[in-house]
């Protein structure tokens, strides 16, 4: 915990030196208990910082017997710089993450409904979250917030992919958005390999991958069912050598695939094809694995997002607040995943009010 506690003292203080009565890394910790424990909004971290107040006070090297009050925390929340926190944050993660031979890195964006502007009009801008969520630990490795309108996502997806360092061999996925010659350059220059979904903003590596679908050309084939709640789903992966015209303009790539799913939901038949790119050499069945991990950044981390902390209803949308929050919430449920952890809520309830338990679990891989 005091190791984590260094690191946010790293971060500047924007605040002025008169009057300052709380070190920033002392409030910005106090954020993250209590979104460990569910906090959604200002209130809820100052309910659970007055609740706690006689263990947070002998636990927390304080200047003053006192903790920060409520104005105090959202002010901290409005002016810290969210870049460096997401820096020291993504830092620490990727400093506790356990060894592995490989990091599955799914990539995807998400916008935060509540801070949407001019909602009614065509010139719209709101904040958008960037999130590299590493899907056998359930850690945040790596969080960008941005404003709609200032930045593209794929240009902040590939900045994030040029930063990124883990002490393996690394895999990045991404969806059709992210299937661009640039990013899949950047992948091949860092030596991270890459799997990336195919539509047609890429006309002409669609149509090579339908061609080959229509050829006798297969590598490989798997095939899988599964019954779950209550429809019946069926997927199907063929695996053909990527196309010799195209090698040129995509690095490295080697392998292209396409993923039918098939079943019955609602009772109602429904039958889907999509189309992947990928410079490793793996079987269709791990190939079919990997493609599921990818979702795990949705289920795992922008459903939890938007249930258990309510992030796209959430009123608050001054300055740097929304963008900070975001951050934390992803560094939060980094740890809420420990150990395997998918019942989010679960252990939101046994952390409630308990911040022995909170610090225990900041300390589990220190």
């Amino acid at each position: 915990m005091y190791e984590l506690l260094r690191d946010l003292a790293t971060i500047d203080d924007p605040r002025r030196q008169a009057g300052k009565r709380h070190d920033l890394c002392i409030v910005l910790f106090l954020c993250i208990l209590s979104i460990l424990q569910g906090a959604k909004g200002y209130r809820s971290i100052g309910r659970f910082i007055s609740d706690n107040a006689a263990f947070l006070m002998s636990y927390l090297p304080l200047k003053k017997p006192r903790l920060p009050s409520l104005s105090t925390v959202i002010r901290v929340l409005q002016v810290v710089d969210y870049d460096q926190l997401s820096l020291v944050i993504s830092t620490w993660q990727t400093k506790c993450l356990p060894v592995q031979e490989l990091y599955v890195v799914c990539g995807d964006g998400k916008g935060i409904g509540g801070t949407c502007e001019n909602l009614l009009g065509t010139n719209q801008n709101y904040v958008r979250v960037c999130s590299f969520f590493e899907a056998f630990s359930g850690v945040v490795v790596s969080v960008v917030p941005y404003d709609n309108k200032a930045d593209a996502e794929t240009k902040v997806f590939q900045a994030m992919v040029n930063k990124l360092a883990l002490p393996g061999e690394v895999l990045i996925t991404g969806d059709a958005l992210h299937c661009q010659r640039k990013t899949v350059e950047i992948c091949a220059s860092k030596g991270f390999s890459y799997l990336f979904k195919v539509k047609q903003n890429q006309p002409h590596l669609y149509n090579s991958i339908t061609v080959a679908h229509q050829s006798d050309d297969l590598l490989d084939f798997f095939h899988t069912s599964e019954r779950q709640k209550g429809r019946i789903e069926h997927r199907k992966i063929h695996l053909y050598a990527f196309s010799d015209k195209l090698t040129h303009k995509w690095k490295n790539a080697k392998v292209c695939m396409v993923v039918t799913r098939s079943g019955k939901r609602k009772g109602k038949l429904y039958q889907r094809e999509s189309y992947y790119i990928s410079d490793r050499v793996d079987s269709a069945e791990v190939f079919l694995a990997f493609i599921r991990m990818h979702w795990l950044i949705e289920n795992r981390l922008h459903w939890n997002k938007d249930v258990n902390y309510m992030e796209d209803k959430s009123k608050i949308r001054k300055k740097n607040a929304p963008k900070t929050l975001t951050v934390i919430r992803g560094f939060a449920l980094g740890e809420l995943h420990k150990n395997g952890n998918t019942q989010i809520k679960a252990r939101m309830q046994q952390l409630t009010n308990n911040p022995q338990k909170m610090v225990d679990l900041l300390n589990y891989r220190e």
